[in-house]
């Protein structure tokens, strides 16, 4: 018996062309039998790509990445994603309206890039007052051998001041003994400044047994 010699193929011959996504096909032919034999060739993929539709992100509109597309045959192979917003670059303003006693004032910082504005109130700050100036009122106090703290009265310019808001009260002095007891009143938030306020410890009355 002789053995077989087994095919002898010949160069192949395209069918049809691999693309990025479809396979090919290619037909061998044996020079000795004649058998025909076709083979898959398999699809390339995409093998080169590109991107498209980038977009630079600015301080007035977010950017994009941009496409991925294969270059060989224009398929998109990926979609790309949105970049934030850059932040403003703000001058250092411009005040506009100047605060005062009727109304609050208005300063505009603008965007040297795209041209935004964005406002900034400005608060009215009344000068600070002094509290030289203020008339404090204690009632006359009874002697009783222990440290008198009567409340004061303050009012400046016809206007009563709060404790804790506009002042505060302390230290007493002389404020046990027959005679002027002293205390210090401290201007706090709109008020600046202390005045000392005197009041009398009297004698206690006689008892008579």
């Amino acid at each position: 018996m002789i053995p077989a010699t087994g095919h002898n193929w010949l160069p192949g011959e395209i069918i049809s062309e691999a693309t990025c996504t479809e396979a090919g096909e290619e037909k061998h032919v044996c020079s000795i039998c004649g058998l025909t034999e076709t083979v898959t060739i398999p699809a390339l993929g995409h093998q080169h790509t590109e991107i498209r539709y980038t977009k630079e992100a600015t301080c007035a509109a977010e950017g994009y990445t941009g496409d991925t597309y294969c270059s060989d045959c224009g398929q998109l192979v990926s979609g790309g994603h949105s970049i934030a917003k850059l932040a403003h670059t703000w001058d250092e303003g411009v005040i506009e309206r100047e605060p005062d006693a009727d109304a609050d004032g208005l300063k505009v910082y603008t965007c040297s890039v795209c041209g935004e504005r964005k406002e900034e109130v400005i608060k009215y700050q009344a000068p600070l007052q002094d509290l030289s100036a203020a008339v404090v009122t204690i009632s006359a106090q009874t002697y009783t051998g222990k440290a008198l703290t009567p409340a004061p009265v303050v009012k400046l310019d016809g206007t009563a001041l709060v404790k804790g808001t506009d002042y505060t009260v302390g230290p007493y002095s002389d404020n046990i003994n027959v005679g002027t007891g002293k205390v210090t009143i401290t201007g706090i938030g709109r008020y600046t400044g202390t005045k000392t306020a005197e009041f009398k410890i009297n004698k206690a009355a006689q008892s008579i047994t």
